[in-house]
């Protein structure tokens, strides 16, 4: 591993160590009862651990892991359809932002489709429905539906 590849596994690491401290402070509450840091803390134990996996591929198995390109202009549409999707979120309501939002991320990452796009817009729309609002019980905006 180069240097350059240290520093940022140390980064992702000391991200995850920082989520995960910040998370215990809010409260995690229970598996029944999640309180506001329960996510985030599941979030940083996987962050922790994909850093941990990087940290051992790189130096036990002595490869240097592929650098990608970073940020290019499909990463700028996407933070830019997450801004927007923060901007509509109230007022037209979880299912129909989300799924718009899908719809877009899915049809730009590269879905060659726009049936496809729409299908799988509709599947985690569902999904994350399923979960937050049935199985969580959280009182998600309901907009124009």
């Amino acid at each position: 591993m180069t240097k350059k590849q240290y520093l940022e596994v140390g980064v992702w690491l000391s991200l995850s160590i920082f989520l995960g401290i910040k998370s215990i402070q809010l409260d995690l509450g229970t598996l029944s009862s999640p309180g506001p840091g329960f996510v985030v803390f599941i979030l940083a134990g996987l962050l922790l651990l994909l850093s941990l996996g990087l940290l051992i591929e790189g130096n036990l198995l002595r490869k240097s892991f592929v650098q990608r390109p970073t940020f290019g202009i499909r990463s700028l549409c996407i933070v830019c359809l997450i801004i927007g999707y923060v901007l509509i979120f109230r007022k037209l309501g979880y299912l129909f932002s989300t799924f718009l939002l899908m719809t877009l991320i899915f049809r730009l990452m590269g879905t060659k489709w726009w049936v496809w796009a729409l299908g799988e817009a509709f599947l985690a729309t569902l999904l994350s429905y399923l979960v937050f609002e049935v199985a969580l019980k959280l009182n998600l905006p309901p907009g124009i539906f």
